[in-house]
């Protein structure tokens, strides 16, 4: 009976010890996944694209553009073809930014 009382207790500190650890582990996650506060979007015409980054988007229209500045300066782009959209981050020489 004394083995079954403190298999229990056992059992019980390692599921608790457990959840602790995983709780600790989420909470880390959430403030790794955390974007720079300093990036801005403005608003920008789409013809002030500038070449290279228009002609990257080729095939499909351009129903608006942003300028996004901060860390990884770069131009956000929603796109339409057909039913189709999209949006789209391009660097200034029309590269993917990821």
């Amino acid at each position: 009976m004394k083995k079954a009382i403190f298999a229990a207790i056992a059992i019980a500190s390692f599921t608790g010890y457990t959840n602790a650890q995983t709780e600790t582990k989420t909470e880390t996650a959430i403030a790794t996944t955390t974007s720079p506060a300093d990036d801005e979007r403005t608003p920008i015409k789409l013809e002030d694209l500038p070449a290279a980054v228009k002609k990257a988007f080729a095939g499909w229209t351009a129903t608006s553009a942003f300028s996004v500045s901060g860390t990884n300066p770069h131009y956000e782009i929603n796109l339409m073809k057909g039913e189709e959209k999209m949006v789209t981050r391009l660097d200034k020489e029309g590269n993917t930014i990821k």
